[in-house]
């Protein structure tokens, strides 16, 4: 039977090697472990086997610290901005002398218009349509263009409220077509009498608003009236007369007499004198059973109605009718809201 050879001993007085001992040989690879791990169910990893990894943790700072940096920054732009405005406020001073020559350093800096335009937002065109009477110099010179040459720095509210001031004007709406169009559709007022007062006529709206002066008698086609406060009171009268056909047609000018009252000058020299209240009631009442139609038939008479429930008819004086007046329009059925000359 072959037995191993038994290590000598070491001998005595010999020294010994100081090379460590050979690591123990590795066990050998247990195929049941590669199975299960293809099965899906691994067997839990023995104490021998656990493999412990190490991760080295992130510093973690505390909040406080972060706060405390947003701070500081915070307080370092403050600073950087005050020292900036500091720094333009006294540049400014040097360069105005206080601010004394202000006007005179704006050529130094940018013009808002001028950057505006170089980048395509200049006011280049303006078209204006709607208008007859208002002439485009009047609406030019309301627009301003002369301080404002671009769409960002125009104020259209101020604009359109100058433009409404123009006599003819009722409205003006303004639209703005970027880059560098302004479009203004006006909307204009309807001539609705001539207001004589004194040696002087005027076009007058509904309202009374004054649109322009004519040449006395050159208006031949619109109601005419005269007198004081004549141009405030004249839509009132005309409504009134516009009841009737017959006086309608033969009213060539109502005269206010006093500011209190009118008086009707019809085309055969003919006057009807009206209350200072009641005009309306007092017209009805001579309007009845023909009876303007009967005095008129007889020729030029004066009909007084300023006496409550009683009308007084006498003839035309010999010198009025001698003295017609001479500024008197033919007589023109009377359009209750006026036409355009």
């Amino acid at each position: 039977m072959w037995r191993a050879h038994e290590a000598p001993a070491p001998r005595t007085g010999t020294p010994t090697s100081s090379l460590p001992p050979p690591p123990p040989p590795l066990p050998p690879l247990d195929p049941m472990p590669m199975q299960a791990a293809r099965s899906g169910s691994a067997p839990a990893p023995t104490a021998a086997e656990t493999i412990r990894l190490e991760i080295p943790r992130a510093e973690v700072r505390p909040a406080s610290s972060r706060a405390a940096r947003r701070a500081a920054a915070s307080r370092s732009r403050w600073l950087v901005a005050g020292s900036a405005a500091l720094a333009g406020t006294i540049v400014f001073a040097v360069l105005t002398n206080g601010g004394d020559n202000a006007r005179s350093v704006e050529m130094l800096l940018p013009s808002l218009d001028a950057a505006a335009q170089w980048a395509g937002l200049g006011l280049d065109q303006v078209s204006i349509l709607g208008h007859r009477f208002t002439p485009d110099g009047d609406i030019f010179d309301a627009l301003a263009l002369d301080r404002e040459r671009s769409l960002v720095g125009f104020d259209g509210e101020a604009a359109k409220a100058r433009i409404e001031k123009l006599p003819w004007v009722l409205s003006a709406d303004l639209t703005r077509e970027y880059p560098g169009r302004l479009d203004i559709r006006i909307t204009e007022r309807t001539a609705f009498a001539v207001w004589r007062l004194g040696d002087r006529e005027t076009l007058i709206d509904q309202s009374g608003r004054v649109l322009q002066a004519v040449p006395p008698g050159s208006v031949t086609n619109l109601p005419r009236v005269a007198g004081e406060t004549a141009d405030r009171e004249a839509g009132t009268l005309l409504a009134l007369v516009g009841r009737t056909p017959v006086l309608a047609q033969s009213l060539t000018l109502g005269e206010r007499v006093g500011g209190r009252r009118w008086s009707l000058h019809l085309a055969d020299g003919s006057r009807i004198e009206l209350p200072s209240e009641g005009e309306a009631l007092a017209l009805d009442d001579l309007i009845a059973n023909r009876g303007l139609d009967n005095i008129l038939a007889r020729g030029p008479h004066i009909i007084d109605l300023r006496a409550k429930g009683r009308v007084a008819v006498r003839p035309l004086p010999h010198d009025e009718r001698a003295n017609r007046v001479s500024n008197l329009a033919a007589p023109l059925p009377l359009h209750v809201g006026g036409v355009a000359p």
